[in-house]
């Protein structure tokens, strides 16, 4: 029995390798967006550390001139200071994630008034 006329052999493979296609296309979009959303969650936790770090330095009784790290659950904030003026200082943070993810922000803080004059973040 050789009967070579048959058509339903390559409209399966066809259909096999169409939904394949599909699924191998959907799980790379699928870890395009857990990717995306790591990385937005990563990017709120650095945001979170640095404002804790401003807030807490903020809040010292005595704050120093030396570098201080503030240790978090899910990282660290190191700050460096240096004095623009007598009353005020330019503040540098650098928060890392216990993953190793690195963010960094800078800040003008008036002493005499206890307030920030600027504040702005670097990637």
């Amino acid at each position: 029995m050789k009967n070579e006329r048959g058509i339903v052999l390559p409209i399966v493979l066809l259909f096999v390798t169409a939904m394949s296609v599909m699924v191998f296309i959907q799980a790379d979009y699928y870890l395009k967006e857990k990717r995306f959303i790591e990385e937005q969650e990563d990017l709120i936790v650095l945001n979170s550390l640095l404002q804790l770090a401003l807030h807490d330095y903020l809040f010292l009784a005595e704050k120093n001139l030396e570098n201080t790290v503030f240790q978090y659950e899910q990282g660290s904030v190191t700050l460096k200071s240096e004095i623009l003026s007598e009353v005020s200082y330019r503040l540098s943070f650098t928060a890392e994630l216990i993953n190793g993810k690195k963010r960094f922000a800078f800040a003008v803080y008036n002493e005499e008034w206890n307030y920030l004059e600027e504040y702005w973040e670097v990637k």
